[in-house]
């Protein structure tokens, strides 16, 4: 008689702990499942609400710059995506773009700073993958020296930040600052 009711009271916990963990997961959903953009990539974020959106190539996918591949030495600014994306996935992409072009247009200019977009779909983009070790959309800043990379680092908060675009902003200019003022 006690092992029977050892049983169904082990049971009867087991049974609250698996429907607590699915409330829990229904109320704050952060598996690829919960992504209705179908990106498949920001699982972390619980609020990729968006219908998934077919990009193209994007109308601008390097800044207006001077010619910068005469430049002995400079850093590029790398948004890596793919064909799908969703709302919050555009999102880091803009915030991206506009932290480093409010915050970097003489370097811009100059071509001591590069904003390139690179789709990681296209074949001749794959390499970028082991590359740079992406697992998802990413913002990638890589230093060269006469055409040869000297270091690289991926600015992953942007996906913490994502929900305070100042702070966001900050980390963003931060890192690029940050990696202009070491090369």
């Amino acid at each position: 008689m006690k092992a029977k009711t050892i049983l169904i009271t082990a049971s009867s916990l087991l049974l609250v702990g698996i429907l607590g963990f699915l409330v829990v997961r229904q109320m704050n959903p952060k598996s690829e499942e919960s992504c209705t953009g179908g990106c498949g990539n920001c699982g972390a974020i619980a609020d990729c609400q968006a219908a998934e959106i077919e990009s193209e190539a994007p109308s601008e996918s390097v800044s207006a710059t001077a010619n910068t591949d005469d430049v002995p030495h400079k850093i590029i600014a790398y948004y890596f995506y793919s064909t799908k994306r969703c709302a919050t996935c555009l999102k880091i992409e803009k915030y991206s773009h506009e932290s480093i072009e409010n915050g970097f247009a003489n370097a811009l200019k100059d071509g001591r700073l590069e904003w390139r977009m690179v789709n990681t779909d296209f074949e001749e983009n794959e390499h970028f993958i082991d590359d740079f070790q992406l697992y998802t959309k990413s913002l990638i800043l890589v230093e060269m020296q006469n055409g040869k990379q000297i270091r690289w680092k991926n600015c992953e908060k942007v996906w913490e930040l994502l929900h305070d675009k100042d702070a966001f902003q900050s980390y963003v200019q931060s890192e690029v600052r940050a990696f202009l003022k070491e090369s």
